[in-house]
């Protein structure tokens, strides 16, 4: 800006970056959702039980048997990428494939908001004519595809002719194009590349057919079914002598003899796109592209902060220099312009006219509360009530205040989280369609059984056949849970009062720490355990021995002491805070 004149030399741009401030404000709450929970997805044969936190045994050991295959080195990026593609930019989307690399040959991927395609009307992309994926990828890369993927080696060298012989094989890259679109209700995929990728020049030609011509689209999931043969030509037999019968020329005499059906290994046809878009927020109006991200929706503020603090900066930058005049003035009714005269002032020097220094005025410090002004307005607009009263100057807020304001924030900000837990629970029940068909096929171990001689075998098919309802995890074990335990906090002051007290505190660690709360809980349990046996001794000595005082005069001086210790041992142990309310 500076070399094309719009700053001058001393001047500077101060950005404030509003849309990415938003951004990084909103994300710990959506990746707290899918990262903090402990499983997946949460499988129940009951759709009215996914409300329920625990399942049965079988349906708890499906979920972490679904949690450990995906979960694989790199799962969070995916949907972190989709996260930040779509809060920025409105919409972004991962994309559910067949992958050997992954343990149960299924993987997420992120597909880019500039790399997917789709019509401009589009209300929902799985009823698209057509929808397509891009790829950039080098020349190395396009023929490493011909043996890899089946790709046209012919149409694969139409586009890399012009890197012959130049070494920039792993440079140049060109945008693919993975094109999907529905043929009877099939999905069906095919690869093509019409232009270079976004920013760079056409190297080599254009593609004059498909890089891959369309083929079904295939996720791993099969099938069986019975398949008709073709009858075949058999000789007569006799029906007494089982021979075969000779016509007039002494051949056989021939017949059609029907072949029974056979059961075939068949690829199971994908009726559903497998890309997965994910939206910022949801409004009456459908249209994808009407769906506005950050950049968009703090556009106008961005550019009022960043104007207000670089006039600031710039406005105190030049109040800081000093400028100096000759004491006197002009001639009367002299017009022309002011003139610099080329004489450097010295330090300590004594000048035979007198001087004026000057500045011009310091920026008015009334800027810095515009500026927080309009950081409190974006903040209340994007429901982020609880940084805005905390940015108030304009009052002494009170706890009440404040608790009020987060409390406000978790609400709205709830709002999306739903939709983030929608979106979720999409891809990853699509993810689990291919892995219950592959453990079904047994192409992947998957769910161990233990069979009654002790034998471990794989892929319970039992389980695995049956149909469940899923659901994200997250909302029971990220944003339930922080609600629970919150409120558990709360009325701790109050249980701890009451009888319920040590079976309160269990709960309260468990739900807190996952991990270590059942370790901590069984250590609360074991000791209520020994101070209800210790109680019953109490009872005990105290009805056959303490409560007949004729008996004690029978036992030893030092026998009766020992008892004596032991009942007030046993009573400090009970009661501690007796004890020690006694003691003060």
């Amino acid at each position: 800006m500076r070399s094309q004149g719009f700053l001058k030399d001393d001047e500077t741009i101060l950005p404030v970056r509003v849309a990415e401030r938003n951004i990084r404000r909103e994300q710990p709450g959506f990746i707290a959702f899918y990262t903090q929970s402990r499983r997946t997805l949460i499988f129940r044969e009951a759709q009215a039980l996914l409300d329920m936190a625990k399942g049965t045994s079988e349906e708890e050991q499906l979920e972490d048997a679904f949690t450990q295959g995906m979960r694989y080195p790199g799962w969070e990026l995916a949907p972190y990428s989709a996260t930040d593609g779509a809060q920025t930019h409105g919409w972004d989307a991962v994309e559910v494939v067949y992958d050997d690399t992954k343990p149960l040959k299924v993987g997420v991927e992120h597909v880019g908001h500039d790399k997917l395609l789709f019509p401009v009307e589009a209300l929902d992309i799985q009823y698209c004519e057509y929808i397509a994926r891009g790829y950039d990828l080098t020349s190395q890369q396009l023929k490493s595809f011909v043996e890899d993927f089946g790709f046209d080696a012919a149409q694969v060298n139409i586009l890399t002719a012009a890197d012959k012989g130049t070494g920039y094989r792993a440079l140049r890259h060109y945008r693919v194009w993975k094109v999907m679109f529905k043929e009877d209700g099939i999905v069906k995929v095919g690869w093509r590349c019409d232009a270079a990728a976004s920013g760079q020049p056409r190297f080599g030609g254009l593609c004059s057919d498909w890089l891959k011509k369309p083929i079904a689209l295939y996720l791993g999931r099969q099938h069986t079914e019975m398949q008709q043969r073709p009858p075949v030509m058999m000789p007569v037999l006799h029906p007494t002598f089982n021979t075969p019968i000779l016509d007039e020329t002494g051949q056989p005499l021939m017949q059609e003899v029907a072949q029974p059906d056979v059961e075939v290994v068949v690829d199971t046809p994908e009726t559903e796109y497998p890309i997965y878009l994910l939206r910022y927020h949801q409004t009456e109006d459908q249209q994808v592209f009407s769906t506005r991200g950050r950049v968009f929706l703090d556009r106008y503020d961005q550019e009022a902060q960043t104007a207000i603090a670089s006039g600031f900066v710039n406005k105190l930058m030049r109040s800081t220099n000093v400028y100096a005049a000759v004491g006197q003035d002009g001639l009367p009714g002299n017009s022309t312009a002011p003139k610099q005269l080329p004489v450097k002032l010295q330090h300590g020097a004594i000048y035979d006219r007198p001087i004026n220094f000057f500045s011009s005025e310091s920026p008015d410090p009334v800027l810095l509360n515009a500026l927080q002004w309009f950081g409190v307005r974006n903040a209340e607009e994007n429901g982020q009530t609880d940084f805005a009263v905390n940015n108030r100057q304009d009052s002494r807020k009170t706890a009440t205040e404040i608790q009020a304001a987060s409390q406000q924030a978790n609400l709205l900000s709830g709002v999306q989280v739903t939709l983030y837990s929608a979106w979720i629970c999409a891809f990853y029940r699509r993810a689990w369609e291919v892995v219950q068909n592959l453990a079904l096929m047994g192409k992947i171990e998957f769910l161990p059984q233990v069979q009654p001689d002790g034998v471990t075998v794989s892929n319970n098919t039992a389980v695995l056949s049956k149909h469940f309802y899923v659901r994200a995890a997250g909302d029971i074990d990220v944003t339930q849970r922080a609600m629970q335990i919150q409120q558990m906090q709360q009325m701790w002051p109050i249980i701890s009062q009451t009888a319920a007290a040590q079976s309160f505190l269990r709960d309260l660690l468990i739900t807190t720490f996952p991990n270590l709360g059942m370790k901590w809980a069984n250590q609360i349990q074991d000791d209520m355990q020994a101070k209800q046996l210790l109680a019953q001794v109490s009872q005990i000595l105290e009805q056959l021995v303490m409560s007949r005082p004729e008996e004690l005069k029978t036992l030893p001086p030092q026998e009766v002491q020992q008892l004596l210790q032991l009942k007030q041992q046993v009573t400090m142990v009970l009661n501690p805070q007796q004890q020690q309310g006694g003691a003060q």
